[in-house]
C-alpha cells in the first residue's frame, strides 16, 4: 500500500486562555485518535494530534510547535494513509525528524518538520529488517539489526541524510558475538539523568559511531565487551575476568566515556572497580567499608538487603555540572523492575499498546500486540505511575570523583541532565479521569502536556513549571 502525504492547513479555532495554556477545537467531523510531545531542549518543543475525518480512510498530521520563548505556531497538516507508529524523534537545523515503524508490513517511515516553513517531506522504506535496538539521540536516530554473521545499521539524520551500514563480523571473531548477542540487549540511555541502571546481563551503548556491547556471564564472573565502529567497519572484542570475587552474589556494570564501572556486593562489602577500556587496566577499586564509610551511614542495612535472592544492584554514572561524575549505586526487586530508560519512550508504547489493541481485537489479531519493538504514539502517563510502583526501602548510595577518580566529599552532586521526579507531576494528570490522550514532554524547567477534554472535547496544551528543589 502506498503511504502518501499531502501539505494543507485545517480550519482550527484557537482560544488562549492564560500563559500557560490554550485550547482548540478540532476540525469539523475531526475525531483525535492520539497525540504525541517532544521536548527539544533549548528549542522549545513540538506537539503533534493524529486525527480522523468521519467515513474517510485517512489520517491526519497535525504539528504545533511552540518556541523556547513560548510563541506557538501550527505548522502544516499532512495527511498518511496509514496511523503512524513512532518509534523515534529527534531535532537538528530546525527538522523535526520523526521515525515510525510498522512491524507487520516491515515498513520504516520517516517524516521531516520544518520547524521554520511548516514545511513536510516523508521517505518510506518497504521490507525493512526487525529493530532489535535503537537509540535516539539529540540530532539523530540509530537503529540495530543483529543477524548471525553481521549487524545491520541505521543511521537517521534527516530524510536527504540517512545510511545503511552492514558490518560483517570475521570468522575468528563470530563465537563471541553470537554469545554477547543472543539475546536483544538492553539499550542504555545516556542523554538524560539516569537513576537506576539496567540489570539485564546484555547490555548496548552508543558513543559517535561505536556501538558497544556487553555481556556479563555472573556464572564465571566476566564481562565480555565488543565494540563496532560501524561506519569504519573495525571490531574490538575484550573480556574481562574477576575470578578473585567468587565470594560476590550480586555483580552488574555501566560503561561511560570509555571506561568500564563494575559492582560486586555480598553481605560482607561492596566493591567498585574502574577500568579502562583501552588499556585493560584496573584504575581505581573503592570499597563500601574501607573508602565510603565517612560519606555512607546505612552499609550495614544495604549489605544486609543485599542479600536477599530478588534483589539485584544497579549502577549509573552521571556528570555533574563541574565536569565530575557522580556514582550512584542502589538495589531493585528483580521480579518487579523495569529499566525506564528514555522516559517518553514507555509511555507512548503503552498508549499506542492500549490504541492497537482495540483495533486488532476487532479485526481478530490480538496476538500481534506485543512486539519486540513497540508500535506507538503518546506518551502516555499511566504506564509510569504504575510500572515502578514497587519501590524498596533503601537508601542509594551516591558519591563525587573526579577525572582522576578521586573521591571528592564536599563535591556538588548537581548533575548536568536534571533529575526530575517525573511521578510527582504525572499522577495528578493520570487521576484526572475527565481527560483523555494525553502526551507529556519534560525539559530541564517545564512539563508541557496535551490532552483532549472529555466534555467539550477540546484540545489543550498546557505549560507547568517545575519545581527542582
Amino acid at each position: 500500500m502506498r503511504h502518501f502525504i499531502i501539505l494543507f492547513t485545517l480550519l482550527i479555532t484557537f482560544n488562549f486562555y492564560a500563559n500557560n495554556e490554550f485550547g482548540f477545537d478540532l476540525p469539523e467531523n475531526h475525531k483525535l485518535e492520539a497525540t504525541y510531545s517532544a521536548d527539544l531542549k533549548e528549542k522549545g518543543s513540538i506537539h503533534l494530534l493524529i486525527t480522523k475525518e468521519k467515513g474517510e480512510k485517512y489520517f491526519y498530521l497535525i504539528p504545533y510547535y511552540i518556541s523556547k520563548n513560548g510563541d506557538f505556531k501550527e505548522l502544516k497538516t499532512t495527511q498518511l494513509s496509514n496511523i503512524p507508529s513512532i518509534i523515534s524523534h529527534h531535532y537538528d537545523h530546525n527538522v523535526f525528524t520523526i521515525t515510525s515503524y510498522n512491524k507487520e508490513k516491515k515498513a520504516l517511515t520517516i517524516i521531516d518538520i520544518n520547524t521554520s516553513d511548516g514545511s513536510s517531506t516523508l521517505h518510506q522504506e518497504i521490507n525493512f529488517p526487525n529493530i532489535t535496538s535503537l537509540f535516539r539521540l539529540d540530532n539523530r536516530t540509530v537503529i540495530i539489526n543483529k543477524k548471525n554473521k553481521y549487524l545491520f545499521v541505521k543511521e537517521i539524520k534527516t530524510i536527504s541524510s540517512n545510511k545503511s551500514y552492514k558490518i560483517d563480523i570475521p570468522k575468528d571473531k563470530l563465537k563471541l558475538y553470537k554469545l554477547i548477542t543472543k539475546e536483544n540487549a538492553t539499550p542504555i540511555n545516556q542523554n538524560e539523568y539516569v537513576e537506576k541502571g539496567a540489570i539485564s546481563n546484555r547490555k548496548v551503548y552508543i558513543s559517535g559511531s561505536n556501538i558497544t556491547f556487553t555481556y556479563e556471564n555472573s556464572i564465571i564472573n566476566t564481562t565480555e565487551v565488543m565494540k563496532i565502529d560501524y561506519i569504519n567497519e573495525s571490531i574490538n572484542l575484550k573480556s574481562f575476568g574477576f575470578s578473585n570475587n567468587n565470594k560476590f552474589l550480586n555483580f552488574n556494570t555501566f560503561i561511560k566515556e570509555n571506561k568500564l564501572y563494575t559492582i560486586s556486593s555480598n553481605k560482607e562489602d561492596l566493591v567498585i572497580n574502574l577500568i579502562n577500556l583501552e588499556t585493560e587496566k584496573v584504575e581505581k577499586s573503592i570499597s563500601l567499608n574501607e573508602n565510603l564509610k565517612d560519606i555512607y551511614s546505612e552499609s550495614e542495612s544495604f549489605l544486609k538487603n543485599a542479600k536477599k535472592g530478588k534483589m539485584k544492584p544497579t549502577l549509573t554514572v552521571n556528570k555533574t555540572k563541574d565536569e565530575n561524575l557522580l556514582i550512584r549505586i542502589d538495589q531493585v526487586n528483580q521480579t518487579s523492575y523495569q529499566y525506564n530508560h528514555d522516559w517518553w519512550f514507555h509511555h507512548w508504547w503503552f498508549h499506542q499498546q492500549m490504541m492497537w489493541q482495540q483495533q486488532q481485537m476487532i479485526q481478530n489479531q490480538q496476538q500481534q500486540m506485543i512486539n519486540s519493538i513497540p508500535n506507538g504514539f503518546g506518551p502516555n502517563p499511566e504506564i509510569y505511575y504504575n510500572i515502578n510502583n514497587i519501590i524498596e526501602d533503601i537508601v542509594p548510595i551516591e558519591f563525587v570523583i573526579n577525572q582522576e577518580f578521586e573521591i571528592l566529599k564536599n563535591a556538588s552532586n548537581d548533575t548536568k541532565h536534571s533529575n526530575i521526579d517525573k511521578s510527582k507531576y504525572i499522577e495528578p494528570i493520570e487521576k484526572d479521569k475527565d481527560i483523555t490522550n494525553i502526551s507529556i514532554s519534560f525539559s530541564d524547567t517545564e512539563m508541557k502536556y496535551v490532552y483532549q477534554n472529555k466534555k467539550d472535547k477540546k484540545v489543550y496544551i498546557k505549560t507547568v513549571d517545575l519545581d527542582n528543589n
